[in-house]
């Protein structure tokens, strides 16, 4: 899944909270999101975003944290949920 870095950066201000939260997604976390949702793990997203693995780890954290979910999946679904990112079926 590919973006405009403005787009990203627009989604990324959205709040994450159903209950009217103010909980926001940093740019890098979106981006770190999104490649989540495309399968990759932290050493792909390192070498995609040109980050440590140690780097995408503290971000991947920090987005379960805010998304209130617990693994990969889950931030998926939560997300999609959201409106933070779109399900891609294959054709």
């Amino acid at each position: 899944m590919h973006f405009d870095p403005a787009a990203g950066a627009d989604l990324a201000k959205r709040d994450l909270n159903e209950d009217g939260g103010r909980e926001r997604l940093t740019t890098r976390e979106y981006e770190t999101l999104s490649l989540i949702a495309r399968g990759l793990r932290n050493k792909e997203i390192a070498r995609e975003l040109g980050l440590s693995e140690a780097t995408v780890k503290y971000h991947v954290a920090h987005l379960f944290e805010k998304l209130g979910v617990n693994g990969r999946t889950e931030a998926v679904l939560k997300a999609q949920k959201l409106g933070l990112i779109k399900p891609e079926y294959a054709s």
